[in-house]
């Protein structure tokens, strides 16, 4: 081979491995971005169903207190009920990567559970 054509192929080859290289970095990039949004949004939706707990057990003390009756608490049951639902579908809705599926899944889980739970109370007070 002649010495000009084996200066073109090394370098041919060297921007190849670089043009590689820079397509994994970025593909890296790529993945903690993803990480990152679902990290906020995950913790977006704790805080929120942390802050809908506090507020619904403020309701539940009312209850508790004789501030409500059985049928004014139904009625606060049946006013969250839709906002825990909303909820449980921004925890599915969220882009999760593999490694944080069963956080996403156990959240979905506390989430309906406590769902459940204002249900099952409701059905008592019926």
């Amino acid at each position: 081979m002649k010495r000009k054509q084996k200066s073109r192929i090394i370098t041919i080859g060297g921007i190849v491995a670089i043009a590689v290289l820079v397509g994994f970095m970025i593909s890296l990039q790529v993945e903690v971005m993803r990480n990152n949004k679902f990290k906020r949004g995950f913790e977006k939706i704790v805080i929120d169903v942390n802050t809908l707990t506090q507020q619904y057990q403020g309701e539940e003390s009312k209850w508790l207190a004789k501030n409500y009756n059985n049928s004014t608490m139904i009625s606060v049951i049946n006013q969250y009920l839709p906002k825990y639902q909303e909820l449980v579908d921004r925890a599915e809705a969220l882009d999760t990567p593999e490694r944080y599926k069963e956080s996403q899944g156990y959240l979905v889980s506390a989430i309906e559970s406590e769902k459940q739970s204002n249900e099952h109370f409701r059905n008592y007070l019926v």
